[in-house]
């Protein structure tokens, strides 16, 4: 027990110390001193009496620390607080007040302890501001008789010798040395200190509950429920756990750690268990440490109706041990013991005529209707047990178990020695415990002790730190005949009661030979996990991308080695997607080698089976497992945070009974993002991707997505060889096989995104907030050679009345055009040239075909002379162009020929 001593200006105090008592106002300090997290708590209390000149008060202050102590977060917490406490730029903390009615303010802060020293001080600069109203002017000015004030903690046990090292195993003694225990013992009465602890626990399993069906040998005891859950509400982040329950009366259990999980002295090691304790109905249970002779099934064997006080763990309620023996009850206790009780009731009857029993804490100074205590105790030695028969004097100075002049009277009552410190005879209360589940943690440090408190995790209020020292261990476990080893667990009885206590396992003390770690990854190969409690951060998943769940086992130290007979994992339905077959693929790699892939199971539920084939493994192998999912789109919910753990079953060398092995979770971040539109199977309208001038029409068909796009939001622009070709906004968010086509043909010849040959298109979808997708692909465009127009009848009509004698012109009865389109080359060298057959009538008769000429630029030709250039429009009138010579001679009829224009090359 650390016994730590405040100070003020050179005045020492145990619990509180007055730094400044004036009129209307007092400053009061106070400290608390946890060794075994080397934690100071400090407490500041301005306290303000009846003002009936309603002053405006305002109190600050400064801290400085001595170099040996750090500040743990902020100043910033007040209990009953008038206003919020306020801080500046300078370092002061501000205090404000402003009411004739009295009141306290209590300013908490911890600090931590960075070097050991024997003292460590916080040096307070108070400081008060008072005026008639708010507004009114003033300053600050000294706050009692002194500008500062220096407190001390002085830790009397840094100056203390060190504990005696451990056993040595090869100087193994039977006998058992009794505890350091104050010689006077007086009237019997004893401390039950006060304590921190209260408020109702976590309102169900905490996370890190376990299976402890690889720790633990099977329960001693009836009416004892061991039973696996597999919660489905998110409790122990629905990992499922083993729940331990102790109910009806007249029941006494145990359970210990196996012959391969036993404690070991030789190094530190800590723990942790969750307790539903039921104060009012139960009697109680004990954290118990032991090297009884009879192993995993040690109990006590003092299992009377009056016994349950004795929490499975002490002796018998008295001395009666046989008809006509009176003596000491630690014969029938788990013998080589060392326990920390938990105990509901106060079992205090100090009627000597009553053989009921309820004497093992008689006079212990507890306060009505509050009996629960805790504390330490050595359940297998005699010293432990002190017999009283009040109505002969005997008070418990003397052994008096097996004197023959007491034999003749009833068995004497037994009371118990409880420890809360080396030598230090008393008990922590506990009865702030209410509802709910409590922490139990402890923690043994080599050549120190086992240390232990109990704790609230909900509002971090617990029990002062309690170390059992070394020397007890080493005597009263008798560590030298067991290779500095013991067994570990707990017991628990009812006697009368009837009331139900429950617990569960989670930090274990013990080394496991197996390591099992998970880890979640993306796509890429990067971890996304966080920690259990972090807040989303810059490390998360998008939600709709693949997460890869990898889970690797090590066999790590074992002499045997181990065969996985299954591997299992437990996901989130409600995050990742489940295949509508229930199958996934799992990738499994031994060691360094080539890894493979089978296919296993996964339910509704999200739990992933696959059965592993016998595969065995030696010490120092691993096996890595990695599953990939989907995981789903958040709909309403911006982040969520979601998690992962695993499990191997298997068993050791030629063992029949399998073993679990629990990862921790594995958490991760699912974070609701903006994606960009994605852009998937883009090609042209062109089968074969190639287009022909003047005569295909360009045109691209593709899908595309954006699920949080809304309809119209979404923009496109189509590049043709990086030119602006076509924009546009699309109608719905997700479509497929959308088409873009133009409404004329591909034409080369005015200057157009498109070339002859190769082309490049890219396409690319915007969204409102400038994300988008962007896809290309290239396409070919081939030449044209042919006629882009060309008029393909010509007519004439007239009489002979209106010809003259010789042959002249005659006009057409309509216009003509004609344009010869050559896109084959950049320059073409192409002519249109023209001719014609006889022109001739049904019956025979001729006109030559001589006498069609062309007329152009008022030169006429004759019809082999035509010579046209390429990609040029010629537009002539009736009387331009193709004309028909014609006379009064010219036979009447109607007639018909064929004009055949031909593009050839130039020579």
């Amino acid at each position: 027990m650390i016994m730590s001593v405040l100070s003020f200006s050179n005045h020492s105090f145990a619990a509180e110390e007055t730094l400044i008592q004036g009129e209307q106002a007092k400053l009061t300090a106070s400290t608390e001193f946890s060794e075994s997290d080397d934690i100071i708590d400090w407490y500041f209390t301005y306290t303000q009496k009846v003002n009936p000149e309603d002053l405006y008060k305002e109190i600050r202050f400064q801290m400085k620390f001595s170099e040996n102590l750090e500040l743990l977060g902020d100043i910033t917490e007040i209990e009953k607080p008038k206003e919020t406490l306020a801080t500046d730029s300078e370092g002061w903390y501000y205090l404000k007040e402003n009411t004739q009615s009295a009141g306290e303010n209590t300013v908490y802060f911890q600090t931590r302890i960075i070097e050991k020293k024997q003292d460590y001080t916080v040096t307070v600069v108070p400081q008060l501001f008072e005026s008639n109203q708010e507004s009114t002017g003033g300053s600050f000015q000294q706050m009692g008789t002194q500008a500062t004030y220096t407190c001390t903690v002085s830790d009397k046990t840094v100056a203390n010798a060190p504990n005696e090292a451990l056993a040595d195993s090869s100087k193994a003694k039977n006998e058992v040395a009794e505890p350091n225990v104050s010689e006077e013992i007086g009237s019997l009465a004893r401390l039950a200190l006060p304590q921190n602890l209260s408020g109702d626990g976590y309102g169900q399993i905490p996370y890190g509950a376990k299976e402890i069906s690889s720790l633990f040998a099977p329960v001693n005891g009836a009416a004892t429920a061991i039973s696996n859950q597999r919660p489905t509400n998110g409790e122990n982040d629905n990992r499922p756990y083993d729940l331990i329950e102790l109910s009806g009366s007249s029941n006494w259990i145990s359970i210990w750690s196996n012959e391969n999980n036993k404690l070991d002295f030789n190094k530190d090691f800590s723990g942790r268990v969750y307790i539903q304790f039921d104060k009012a109905n139960s009697d109680g249970l004990a954290f118990v440490l032991h090297n009884d002779a009879k192993g995993t099934a040690a109990i006590t064997s003092a299992q009377s109706k009056q016994d349950g006080q004795n929490l499975g763990v002490y002796g018998q309620y008295n001395g009666k041990l046989g008809k006509n023996k009176f003596g000491n009850p630690s014969g029938t206790a788990i013998q080589n013991s060392i326990a920390v009780e938990f105990d509901m009731r106060a079992n205090v009857n100090n009627d000597p005529g009553d053989d009921v029993g309820n004497a093992f804490d008689y006079k212990l100074a507890l306060p009505a209707g509050k009996e629960q205590h805790m504390a330490y105790l050595f359940p297998g030695n005699p010293s432990t047990y002190q017999e009283l028969l009040i109505s002969s004097g005997n008070d418990g100075k003397d052994n008096k178990w097996n004197d023959p002049y007491w034999l003749s009277l009833v068995a004497r009552k037994a009371r118990l020695r409880h420890y809360i410190g080396d030598g230090v005879e008393a008990v922590q209360q506990i009865n702030g415990i209410n509802k709910g589940w409590y922490e139990f943690r402890f923690d043994y440090e080599k050549g120190k002790g086992l240390n232990y408190f109990l704790s609230n995790p909900v509002n971090g209020s617990r029990t002062t730190t309690v170390t059992i020292p070394e020397k007890d261990l080493i005597t009263n476990l008798n560590l030298a005949a067991t290779n500095n080893t013991a067994y570990w667990g707990f017991t628990a009885a009812n006697g009368a009661a009837l009331g139900t206590t429950r617990f569960v396992f989670t930090e274990t003390p013990v080394e496991l030979a197996s390591d099992l770690k998970n880890d979640v990854k993306n796509v890429e190969g990067s971890s996304v996990q966080v920690g259990a409690l972090d807040d989303l951060g810059p490390t998360y998943l998008p939600d709709g991308d693949s997460v890869v769940f990898e889970s690797a086992y090590e066999l790590t130290e074992s002499d045997r080695d181990f065969t996985l007979n299954q591997w299992s994992a437990q996901v989130k339905p409600e995050h990742v997607e489940i295949p509508e077959n229930h199958e996934v693929t799992i990738s499994y790699q031994v060691d360094d080698y080539p890894s493979s892939q089978i296919t296993g199971k996964i339910d509704e539920a999200g739990q992933i089976v696959l059965d592993s084939g016998d595969l065995t493994i030696e010490a120092g192998h691993k096996v890595k497992w990695q599953v990939t999912l989907p995981t789903k789109k958040l709909e309403g919910e911006e982040a969520v945070k979601s998690s992962f753990y695993s499990t191997v079953t298997g068993h050791f060398g030629l063992d029949t009974e399998n073993q679990n092995f629990d990862s921790n979770s594995s958490y991760f971040w699912i974070k609701k993002v903006d994606r960009p539109p994605v852009i998937a199977n883009l090609t042209t309208t062109s089968s074969d991707q190639t287009f022909t001038d003047f005569k295909d029409k360009f045109g691209i068909v593709f899908d595309y997505a954006d699920d949080d796009a809304q309809p119209e939001e979404l923009t496109y622009e189509l590049k043709i060889n990086d030119q602006s070709f076509q924009t546009g906004t699309l109608q719905d968010p997700v479509k497929e096989q959308f088409t873009i086509e133009e409404d004329q043909a591909i034409d080369l010849l005015n200057g157009g995104a498109f070339v002859r040959g190769e082309n490049t298109l890219s396409l690319t979808i915007t969204d409102a907030t400038g994300l988008q997708d962007t896809q290309t692909l290239t396409f070919q465009v081939k030449g044209y050679l042919g006629y882009e127009t060309l008029t393909d009848r010509f007519a004439w009509k007239t009489s002979k009345d209106k010809l003259s004698s010789s042959k002249k012109n005659q006009s057409r009865t309509s216009e003509m055009q004609i344009k010869g389109r050559d896109t084959l080359s950049d320059n073409s060298q192409s002519r249109i040239t023209a001719k014609a057959s006889a022109i001739q009538t049904t019956t025979g008769e001729t006109i030559p075909a001589s006498d069609l000429v062309f007329l152009q630029d008022k030169a006429e030709l004759e019809l082999p002379e035509v010579s046209l250039s390429m990609n040029q429009l010629y537009k002539y009138s009736t009387s331009e162009g193709l004309l028909l010579k014609l006379s009064d001679q010219s036979p009447t009829g109607t007639y018909s020929g064929t004009i055949t224009w031909a593009i050839t090359d130039a020579p």
